[in-house]
């Protein structure tokens, strides 16, 4: 999936990083990105961001490395910077 939204909070749980990404009208949607550099990744993008990523059903149990408690999550591989 492909969407565009604004990046709310930034968690860490487990080894992976946990954005909120509240898309345009209000919704929310959890997504979580491998760390790669954990020193550029922690910082990440903030603001406005693009997201290319897989709908993930169990998150604790398919996403290795993620302990967090959503039920559904976006899979990416990195958050693309819109400004």
């Amino acid at each position: 999936m492909f969407f565009a939204g604004s990046v709310k909070h930034i968690d860490i749980p487990g080894s992976v990083i946990e954005y909120t990404v509240e898309l345009n009208g209000g919704p929310s949607v959890i997504v979580v990105v491998p760390v790669t550099d954990r020193s550029e990744s922690i910082g990440g993008p903030k603001g406005p961001v693009a997201v290319f990523g897989s709908i993930i059903d169990k998150p604790s149990s398919d996403v290795p490395g993620y302990i967090g408690k959503a039920p559904q999550v976006v899979y990416a591989k990195k958050l693309i910077p819109l400004e």
